[in-house]
């Protein structure tokens, strides 16, 4: 027997006589209710969720209708939808298709909402399984949301006749809205307050062309689904400018009380269009690397057109510089929105490196005016290559009064480079010392130590020399006193 086919059933009696004549004939169909149906499917097809199923296997008997129920959220109980499965549309396109607007106010669904259904099958014999319900598939769309951040500048597309503007791809659910972005919709201002589109692609750049130099442009960008346009970004703002010009030769000159500092002055360079919003100095170390930095400016880091840096910063890290006399190597650069200029050449004027006066490298000795009652101490006056590149504005010399010990007790300040000292000397006793010079910076290193002793007595005057003849030469000979 084969389904959908109609059987004709006829009887008769037999007896012992024979058998009678037949029955009209009762006809039976091969049929049964539709099979249970696969679990339909959910996706977006422009601004209504489309739910769709394969066709039903009507088990021999034609098909009436199909009945797709919805899942309400709040209670759990499937409800029939509003699609006539009866028509003849619905039966011959296996879909029906509902607006978000009904699912979220009839079965209490939310954006980003992934609804629930099922579907059943009707035939003449009678009503079949419903299908187990759908867990998966799109989600309840809506218009994308507020991009997560703003527009931002292409440093290597933009300059001072054209600007070039990057936007994110949007990708979270709320962004996107629930469903895929057909487009992004970037705006610019023209420079004035009136926007107008820039593009309506799934590019993630634009380019503006034709501008005013220093005048400002506004951008802002949204996305595009199905459901429509989303809600515009922050606005990015870039005004058209050029990079600073290049800054004219600066000068460095001493400065400050007793021209203890060092000042970098220069003019403020062309703007390109912009605000010149800070300049930068560049210096060298001892060791020519460069030092890039304000920080050692008294003027801080804004936009003046003077750097004066106290003569001491140069001494120690990052400069590190040790020897008087070598260049001191200063340029600079301005800034604006552009980025920053060219580096100007390198400053003129006289301020090389000064430092405090080294240590001594020759020690005191005791001078011809020492006696058995006094010490004449002399030492050498530091010149240049010791004096740090400054005048010395006074020497000072250090004893320890005959205790042995480190020379600690200043006995001499003054310019003079010698001095006698008359107190406190005993005849025969051995005085340790030490020197330094200070020039305006400080004072610097003091000497190593020298020990002087004062003779006890002045020498007995030494007997007649005798003299010898020896081969060419005189020999003179005298005995110690």
């Amino acid at each position: 027997i084969s389904s959908g086919q109609t059987q004709l059933f006829p009887y008769r009696a037999i007896n012992s006589i024979g058998a009678g004549g037949w029955s009209p004939s009762g006809s039976i169909l091969a049929a049964s209710v539709p099979t249970k149906m696969a679990t339909p499917v959910i996706t977006v097809v422009g601004t209504n969720i489309r739910i769709s199923w394969n066709a039903a296997t009507i088990n021999g008997s034609p098909l009436t209708k199909y009945t797709l129920q919805i899942l309400q959220k709040a209670t759990s109980v499937f409800q029939n939808s509003p699609c006539d499965g009866s028509t003849a549309a619905v039966i011959a396109n296996l879909y029906c298709e509902i607006t978000p607007s009904t699912l979220k106010t009839t079965y209490g669904y939310s954006d980003y909402d992934i609804p629930s259904a099922r579907i059943g099958a009707t035939n003449n014999i009678g009503d079949s399984p419903y299908s187990d319900a759908s867990t998966s598939g799109s989600m309840i769309p809506t218009v994308p949301g507020k991009p997560p951040t703003s527009p931002t500048k292409n440093a290597a597309g933009t300059d001072d006749t054209q600007i070039q503007i990057s936007i994110n791809a949007l990708t979270t659910t709320a962004s996107i809205g629930g469903a895929s972005i057909t487009s992004y919709n970037i705006q610019w201002d023209q420079g004035t307050s009136t926007w107008v589109d820039l593009s309506n692609s799934l590019l993630l750049s634009a380019t503006v062309t034709g501008l005013t130099l220093g005048s400002t442009y506004s951008f802002k960008y949204r996305g595009v689904n199905s459901m429509g346009s989303g809600t515009f970004s922050d606005i990015l703002s870039i005004k058209a400018v050029s990079l600073p010009g290049q800054i004219a030769t600066p000068t460095k000159a001493s400065s400050g009380v007793n021209n203890l500092k060092v000042q970098l002055s220069w003019a403020a360079p062309t703007n390109g269009g912009g605000t010149i919003s800070l300049y930068r100095i560049i210096m060298k170390s001892s060791s020519g690397s460069d030092v890039v930095t304000n920080s050692y400016c008294d003027e801080g880091n804004y936009p003046t057109t003077t750097c004066t840096i106290s003569m001491s910063s140069f001494w120690s890290s990052p400069f590190s510089f040790s020897v008087a006399g070598m260049a001191i190597t200063m340029q600079v650069q301005a800034y604006n929105e552009a980025g920053w200029g060219t580096l100007s050449a390198t400053a003129t004027g006289t301020p090389v490196i000064e430092t405090k006066p080294l240590i001594p490298t020759i020690l005191p000795w005791s001078d011809t005016g020492t006696t058995f009652s006094q010490l004449q101490v002399s030492w050498t006056a530091l010149g240049t290559g010791l004096n740090g590149g400054s005048s010395i504005t006074r020497y000072s010399l250090n004893w320890d009064a005959g205790a042995s010990t480190t020379p600690s007790v200043e006995i001499y300040s003054g310019l003079a480079t010698t001095t006698t000292i008359t107190v406190g000397i005993t005849a025969g006793v051995t005085y340790n010392f030490i020197y330094a010079g200070e020039n305006k910076y400080g004072l610097g290193g003091y000497s190593a130590m020298v020990s002087l002793r004062v003779p006890a007595t002045n020498p007995s005057a030494p007997a007649a020399p005798t003299t010898a003849i020896s081969g060419n030469s005189v020999q003179i000979c005298w005995t110690a006193p």
